[in-house]
């Protein structure tokens, strides 16, 4: 995995070099970098922990509303409005998961007397 990691890196840098794209840093895009690695940071650690001590199925149901919530957040945050189309897709996707997860949730069986 590490060894993907530095072939990556190098070739972005190599990228770079050929393009001979400028480079502007400003305090918002350091700030905005910031709060992204620690948001995705935060988001694993809270994830694993949910799949270590929680429900199981129903954690992996909730990963299912990701496409959704992120799409909504890039939306405000980029000031874009999203197609209807984009919408749908994403609401389909939240429905599979909600129906994925009520087939194989734990239901109260009757028991036989």
């Amino acid at each position: 995995m590490e060894l993907f990691i530095l072939v990556t890196g190098l070739v972005f840098l190599l990228l770079f070099w050929l393009t001979g794209e400028g480079r502007v840093w400003t305090w918002r895009a350091g700030l905005e970098v910031t709060f992204l690695g620690l948001a995705t940071a935060l988001a694993y650690i809270l994830w694993d922990r949910a799949m270590r001590k929680g429900d199981i199925v129903f954690v992996a149901a909730c990963s299912y509303f990701t496409p959704l919530l992120s799409t909504l957040l890039s939306c405000l945050y980029l000031q874009v409005t999203a197609g209807a189309s984009l919408w749908v897709g994403c609401l389909l996707i939240v429905a599979g998961s909600l129906l994925s997860w009520m087939a194989v949730s734990d239901r109260e069986t009757p028991t036989a007397h």
